[in-house]
């Protein structure tokens, strides 16, 4: 399982843990976990994604303790559907329509793990477009749908681990509803595993950065 440090404005927030496995039927299965830290509180998260023939199933389970809940989106035959129950105790039973092509993505950093292969082939100037649905378990369940835009940009190198480690360099644009964030994703040259994501909002920026 690969950690990455989240920062917000420089200052560490949390880190978040992905891992990868594809099995012998050729099931792609993403999980991970969040933990984040406000004052003296850490709050522990998890989620898991699979891709299979069928469709694809993204569980998360959310909060801590009293306040903890869990939801499970699945995306078969061009229907998003989402059941379950919010850490705030809301229940959730709902069913939409899917845009051709489109994925589930429990967060930015998952979903640029698992499209990061995509980017193999990727010429400097290429670009790509991927459609997400995420699932956002705050106060009020909802399942925005995200465009998320690459472009490969010229290659560079990071420090990592005290060497200087090849990268390829792509830039973000994120389309979310009327917002739109902009930033950078670096991967490693070798195994297009991501090392840098930076993405900048009008409050600030928050950089996610794999650790040795």
């Amino acid at each position: 399982m690969t950690t990455y440090e989240v920062t917000w404005n420089g200052q560490p927030i949390g880190a978040e843990r992905v891992r990868r496995t594809i099995n012998a039927r050729g099931i792609e299965h993403w999980d991970g976990q969040w933990v984040y830290r406000e004052g003296f509180v850490e709050e522990h998260s998890s989620f898991s994604r699979t891709t299979a023939p069928d469709g694809q199933t993204m569980v998360i389970d959310a909060g801590d303790g009293d306040r903890h809940g869990r939801v499970e989106v699945s995306l078969r035959q061009g229907v998003v559907d989402a059941k379950g129950r919010t850490p705030f105790g809301q229940d959730v039973d709902v069913s939409e329509n899917a845009a051709e092509g489109e994925q589930l993505g429990p967060g930015i950093l998952p979903d640029a793990c698992a499209f990061a292969p995509r980017l193999a082939d990727l010429a400097p100037g290429g670009s790509i477009e991927i459609v997400l649905r995420t699932a956002e378990i705050a106060e009020v369940f909802e399942l925005p749908t995200t465009r998320v835009r690459l472009e490969r940009d010229e290659d560079a190198s990071r420090a990592f681990g005290g060497d200087r480690v090849p990268v390829r360099v792509f830039r973000i644009t994120l389309v979310t509803g009327p917002w739109t964030t902009r930033g950078t994703l670096t991967l490693d040259a070798g195994d297009l595993a991501p090392m840098t994501i930076e993405l900048v909002f009008p409050q600030g920026h928050k950089v996610f950065r794999r650790m040795p």
